[in-house]
């Protein structure tokens, strides 16, 4: 595994599948799952495999298929894909572009901010010869990093997934077929850009979430969002306590500076249009 794959562990894998560890072990006892092992042998999972663990979720749970069939709707799977790289099927949205995560925006936010490393070390727990790999493009980083140190710097997500090159960069017009796939590692939400000019401040995109995806952990940055429903539903939950749910053609405004998660609660596909204005007063 490259040392700048974006990575998880078993334990952020089993929630996001949504089955425990030992399931998780089980299946790969069958051969269902092969992940691959870091320096100190402990599983490694990439977003493929976590894709594909979902499948085997909805064979093996859903579809209640023994363990010989399974892998025999796998291999089938598997030769498809090979044959036609691009296939999707109709509950599972492509990734267009390649999965990267923009490194050296973290210490682009570092310095901006004034912090030294020993500081940001104090006050999120990460060690400092950690965050020196992490922005230099030599470590790992697992969801629960992302999600800490984006709380830190007072940032979304997106916003370190985003491709820095052509800041000067100037496009008023993006048409459906040119619009940029913001790539966050969560392959149960899909996300392209409504705005591919670079100096743009406001963010916008096209949100499409499968039933039960979504960040479900808390988090907090600066800033305020708003959201308008175009297909299915939305639960947010602000502050760890007061829970929304928006329906098609329904909007919802707040200011992101207050903690909050989302998911798609129902059977089917979400699509909203997500607006990020990063500037409070």
């Amino acid at each position: 595994m490259k040392d700048d794959c974006f990575v998880f562990n078993i334990k952020e894998v089993s929630k996001l599948v949504g089955v425990s560890p030992a399931t998780i072990r089980n299946w790969e006892k069958y051969g269902l799952i092969i992940p691959e092992r870091n320096s100190n042998n402990y599983r490694a999972y990439s977003f493929e495999d976590i894709e594909r663990l979902k499948k085997i979720k909805n064979l093996s749970i859903n579809e209640h298929l023994n363990i010989s069939s399974i892998k025999s709707m796998l291999d089938l799977t598997d030769a498809n894909h090979s044959a036609h790289p691009n296939l999707d099927s109709d509950n599972q949205v492509s990734v267009k572009h390649s999965k990267k995560l923009m490194l050296n925006k973290w210490k682009q936010c570092r310095e901006d901010s004034n912090y030294t490393l020993e500081e940001v070390s104090r006050q999120t727990g990460i060690s400092v010869s950690y965050l020196s790999k992490i922005e230099n493009g030599g470590a790992n980083i697992s969801l629960e990093i992302v999600n800490k140190l984006s709380n830190f710097y007072g940032e979304s997500i997106v916003y370190f997934y985003e491709d820095g090159e052509d800041e000067d960069a100037e496009t008023f017009v993006v048409s459906k077929e040119d619009r940029e796939v913001v790539d966050m590692g969560n392959p149960n939400v899909h996300i392209e850009s409504l705005i591919n000019n670079r100096t743009s401040i406001m963010k916008s995109s096209i949100v499409t979430i499968m039933p039960g995806g979504g960040v479900h952990e808390s988090h907090r940055h600066k800033g305020e969002d708003c959201i308008f429903i175009l297909e299915g539903r939305l639960k947010i939950v602000l502050n760890d306590k007061d829970e929304y749910f928006i329906n098609c053609g329904d909007s919802m405004y707040f200011k992101t500076s207050d903690s909050h998660n989302w998911e798609n609660p129902g059977n089917e596909v979400t699509k909203l249009i997500w607006t990020h204005n990063p500037i409070t007063r």
